[in-house]
């Protein structure tokens, strides 16, 4: 493995990437752990829980197009064991899903006691499923939630983000979906009374886009202090498809979006060749007030790659952002 510079900021303005840098490019998790045959982990989403401890859910691939499903790990520090239990939870016959649905794009999240996971059934013409589970392990199939022709030209679902707390009222989801047209994916708001059923389509994000940026997508967002933070990834190319650049933009109201870092992060590790995208990331604070973010390196040429790895910084979410813009 072969690592290479960050992209390193010239002015006096602190950055996040600045700040994350200390501790970085650390594979955080193998597909080797889900045993022989797995190629890919992405996808990452994950709840500490009350007595400290996390549980870690992702999405495990045979490499393939049509094998995905959604897998959990546990444990007491982050930056310690992951205890993995290869046995799938959702997805190809397990959680309610049906033999012949994956369990792709996923996010989890809790609310009230219990745990939603909002997955696809796939990446080609894919639509949101939801599950739900009063302990994180055993769920159950509620059904579609969001369809890409809730968008005018969208052709597939991917990464769906859910903010598990009410804002104004609403709960907010952000959905990746595939435009038909330019054959990109973009980012689109749907929000809702109930996490479980009644979303609808409320607006693009066409903010999110940095300038000569193709695909826009992959997001995990969330509220504090009165702004909206949201974590994605993106094409640098204009036109193109494949998001191997990481975005960090804010937002007082999922309307008007301002790009803060852009890139936050470039392809600058190569866990393996060729690694051709850094996409998927996920943020979290803990309750000890360290940051974490997490994202997956991956490699699209021939048999699909990806490991997680993470990125960290001492301190509050308050400290990272404090005098970035």
């Amino acid at each position: 493995m072969s690592v290479l510079p960050f992209l390193m900021f010239n002015g006096t303005v602190p950055t996040l990437r600045n700040r994350l840098m200390p501790i970085t490019g650390i594979p955080k998790l193998l597909p080797s752990a889900l045993g022989v045959g797995y190629k890919g982990v992405l996808e990452i989403s994950i709840i500490q829980e009350f007595d400290g401890t996390f549980k870690i859910y992702f999405t495990g691939s045979d490499g393939t197009a049509d094998d995905n499903c959604m897998y959990l790990a546990t444990a007491s520090d982050l930056e310690g064991t992951w205890s993995v239990n290869p046995v799938a939870i959702i997805g190809k016959g397990a959680g309610g899903a049906p033999a012949g649905r994956q369990a792709n794009c996923s996010m989890v999240v809790k609310s009230n006691g219990f745990y939603y996971c909002y997955a696809t059934n796939g990446y080609v013409n894919g639509t949101v499923y939801l599950y739900k589970s009063s302990d994180g392990i055993t769920f159950t199939d509620l059904g579609q939630v969001i369809n890409y022709s809730a968008v005018t030209g969208g052709a597939g679902c991917g990464n769906t983000s859910v903010y598990p707390f009410k804002v104004n009222g609403k709960y907010e989801m952000i959905v990746e979906i595939l435009d038909s047209s330019s054959n990109i994916w973009k980012l689109h708001r749907f929000n809702s009374n109930s996490l479980e059923s009644g979303w609808t389509f409320v607006n693009s994000l066409p903010y999110l886009q940095p300038d000569n940026a193709g695909a826009y997508c992959g997001a995990h967002h969330f509220y504090d202090n009165g702004l909206w933070h949201i974590f994605y990834h993106y094409s640098p190319v204009l036109g193109q498809v494949l998001p191997d650049y990481l975005a960090y933009s804010t937002s007082v109201d999922l309307v008007t979006c301002v790009v803060r870092e852009a890139p936050l992060f470039a392809i600058e590790a190569h866990p393996f060749s060729p690694t051709d995208q850094l996409a998927d990331p996920f943020f979290i604070q803990t309750a000890d007030n360290k940051c974490f973010l997490f994202a997956e390196y991956c490699s699209n040429s021939g048999l699909f790659q990806s490991q997680i790895w993470y990125w960290k910084f001492n301190g509050t979410f308050a400290d990272l952002i404090k005098d970035t813009y």
